[in-house]
């Protein structure tokens, strides 16, 4: 029988909820734009207009799926760290990057104040 270890730990169920949402890297002043292709309890996939290196720091504004946070469900701010960058399927598409969400906190206000 296997552990529930990193390496094999089940992998958080995905769900298919694409939307708008805003990405940077920690303690940079400029958001830049995305768009989720799925999203878990411990990650997001989301295509990027500006790439990120794997290994850094993000902060993320998304909406988080009821089916996912149940009562606490709406905008948030996540922080993370991208672990992969998927390359895009032709010339035309963006890349992908994959980002573990490390924690979030609900957002009461406009989050283009942030």
């Amino acid at each position: 029988m296997k552990q529930d270890t990193p390496e094999h730990s089940p992998r958080a169920q995905r769900y298919v909820v694409p939307m708008s949402m805003l990405y940077r890297e920690a303690g940079d002043p400029t958001w830049h734009e995305g768009r989720t292709e799925n999203v878990s309890r411990s990650g997001v996939l989301f295509l990027a207009e500006h790439l990120i290196e794997p290994d850094t720091s993000i902060e993320m504004v998304l909406m988080i799926p009821i089916e996912i946070a149940g009562d606490t469900a709406g905008t948030a701010m996540c922080h993370g760290r991208i672990i992969r960058v998927v390359d895009p399927v032709n010339l035309e598409a963006r890349p992908a990057l994959a980002a573990a969400i490390l924690d979030c906190d609900p957002i009461p206000q406009d989050p283009r104040r942030i």
